[in-house]
């Protein structure tokens, strides 16, 4: 059995606030503001768990709700060659922003990686990716 490492992340450590351009009469205020993130994970042969925590909220625009996300995920490996994928992340500033995730991946002979996955969250809010990759 293998565990996995805790970790901590700060970016954007100096603040800025920047003003957009005019536009129809209507100016926003974009905040960077320092993010703090923790996380820890677990894996052995098969299977990835992490589990990611925002300490401090995103940065953004003033004008939209705020986010600071706990998210949680899974990986089932099977034999290395096939990946099974799910997560779920909950915004714990406002109601908006949370999500279930799940995605496939492919890496035969570790050469080929082909990963697959999508999003469906809260508010209408859908994603999906698709990712070709190669090494050599």
């Amino acid at each position: 059995m293998t565990t996995g490492p805790l970790g901590l992340v700060a970016q954007n450590l100096i603040p800025r606030s920047i003003e957009t351009k005019e536009v129809h009469g209507v100016t926003e205020t974009f905040r960077i503001r320092p993010q703090v993130t923790t996380g820890v994970s677990w894996h052995n042969d098969m299977f990835t768990t992490a589990l990611d925590v925002d300490l401090t909220p995103a940065s953004g625009f003033t004008s939209d709700s705020k986010r600071q996300f706990a998210a949680v995920g899974a990986e089932f490996n099977a034999w290395k060659w096939a990946q099974l994928r799910t997560g779920y992340r909950q915004n714990l500033a406002s109601n908006n922003g949370s999500a279930f995730t799940a995605g496939i991946g492919l890496s035969p002979f570790d050469v080929i990686h082909i990963d697959v996955a999508g999003l469906v969250g809260t508010d209408n809010n859908y994603g999906a990716i698709a990712q070709l990759q190669f090494t050599f």
